[in-house]
């Protein structure tokens, strides 16, 4: 099978003028990727530049934008390593055009997410477009809302870039809806399939927004503490939630509203996770952590 995708990516190079074989070809080569009964150990980043070619070159036409977008996502998934995009071949550019002239395609969103969720962690380049390609993140969290394989990878792919530095910080916080955004998917999110995922990414995306008391007073009066009291109280069998919902915690409590704090049962909830993982070494450190930031907080025991 694997060949077979290669006689496709050299007969989809061989004719990328015709659009109805480049859209077949990419079809069939997204069909059979979907089809492996394994991951292939890598794909060249050749064959990843011919799709990228025939994404760039059709981005007005959107079955082929479709189709190769798709094609282009499947061999991502099927590869076990995942070749870099040359310096010159900005994957982020095409994706951000081609969502901006199709903003209504659920099948060209759904294909350009995962995508950026391939490509962002890979790259050296994403930080210059974190800009553009925040508001499009943002709005696969509303067009997809209920799909929670798509969330997943747009809060991971978000979580990448938050991770980027303080510049792409500030590009997230310019959106008033970020925040919101992803504590309402804490919410939503708290009991499907793809839930550890989502509770983690978003656990570690406050965390790296709370650069200061302000953001963390602003994060936890926008319900924060609360969502991330749920994850620990849901997931409390799962260490890595926990760790993650721990770290988050202990960031944001040290700017919470003191009414908050007092009304939460925080303790109890850090007290009850650190119980239920006594042998793991990463939990108890940073449920220590929580504990002694609340401490520090003297007038919530007044």
């Amino acid at each position: 099978q694997a060949r077979d995708i290669e006689n496709i990516i050299n007969a989809l190079k061989a004719h990328t003028t015709c659009s109805t074989v480049v859209s077949s070809a990419c079809m069939a080569a997204r069909n059979l990727c979907s089809s492996l009964t394994q991951q292939m150990d890598s794909v060249d980043c050749d064959k990843l530049n011919i799709i990228l070619d025939v994404m760039d070159h059709y981005r007005d036409d959107l079955d082929v934008i479709e189709q190769s977008s798709g094609a282009l996502f499947a061999l991502c998934t099927s590869s076990k390593n995942l070749g870099q995009i040359p310096e010159d071949k900005s994957i982020f550019t095409i994706i951000i055009e081609s969502l901006q002239k199709h903003p209504h395609s659920v099948e060209l969103y759904r294909c350009c997410i995962g995508l950026l969720w391939s490509f962002s962690s890979i790259s050296g380049r994403v930080e210059e477009f974190v800009p553009n390609l925040v508001p499009l993140l943002l709005k696969s969290l509303d067009m997809f809302e209920k799909d929670d394989e798509m969330i997943d990878l747009a809060v991971n792919a978000l979580l990448i870039l938050s991770k980027g530095g303080f510049q792409s910080v500030l590009a997230m916080l310019k959106h008033e809806t970020f925040i919101d955004s992803i504590i309402s998917c804490m919410f939503k999110f708290i009991d499907t399939p793809r839930s550890h995922s989502i509770q983690t990414g978003c656990c570690d995306i406050l965390s790296n927004l709370a650069l200061d008391n302000y953001l963390r007073a602003d994060m936890c009066a926008r319900g924060g503490t609360s969502r991330i009291i749920m994850a620990l109280n849901h997931f409390c069998h799962d260490h890595l939630v926990v760790c993650t919902a721990l770290f988050a915690l202990a960031n944001l409590i040290s700017g919470a509203d003191v009414e908050i704090l007092r009304g939460s049962e925080i303790s109890k909830t850090i007290v009850k996770s650190m119980q239920s993982h006594p042998i793991n070494l990463t939990v108890q450190v940073r449920g220590a952590s929580a504990l002694w930031v609340l401490s520090s907080r003297n007038e919530v025991f007044k």
